[in-house]
């Protein structure tokens, strides 16, 4: 599968001090063909049309979520993309209106979240809403059979 990666966070310094911003990414690039994108979120349509890849999957993650309110809009050209979407939000206490506004404006097909109150959200976006925890490295995580 072709991913497009929309993170500002992943493979930066920031990610070695906080890795659960990319816990997700370096999981799915161990399986998929993963292409991060940093750029003009006003272009990110158009830079996914012109790719020469076919691209499957169009993944916001948690470090696109942590941006200012002022990008949480309609994204020229989103519809006109074959790809499916995919939003990763965490920390509902910031900016948790116009994170699910996003989502709802742009057509997204899932929305993933860490939290136990993950249908609530799924409810009031009216779009399919599944918990992913963070426990994603089984070399960290994994049962220790502890007495």
């Amino acid at each position: 599968m072709n991913i497009v990666y929309v993170d500002g966070i992943v493979e930066t310094p920031y990610d070695t001090s906080y890795p659960v911003y990319g816990d997700l990414f370096r999981e799915l690039k161990k399986i998929h063909e993963i292409e991060v994108y940093t750029g003009s979120i006003h272009s990110l349509a158009e830079s996914i049309l012109n790719n020469p890849k076919k691209i499957d999957l169009v993944c916001f993650g948690l470090g696109w979520f942590a941006n200012t309110a002022n990008v949480f809009h309609k994204i020229k050209d989103i519809d006109k993309l074959d790809a499916r979407m995919v939003c990763f939000i965490h920390k509902e206490t910031t900016m948790l209106k116009e994170k699910l506004n996003f989502c709802i404006l742009n057509g997204v097909d899932l929305v993933i979240h860490s939290q136990f109150h993950y249908k609530k959200f799924e409810e009031l976006m009216k779009i399919p809403t599944r918990k992913l925890m963070f426990a994603a490295d089984p070399e960290i995580y994994y049962h220790r059979d502890l007495e």
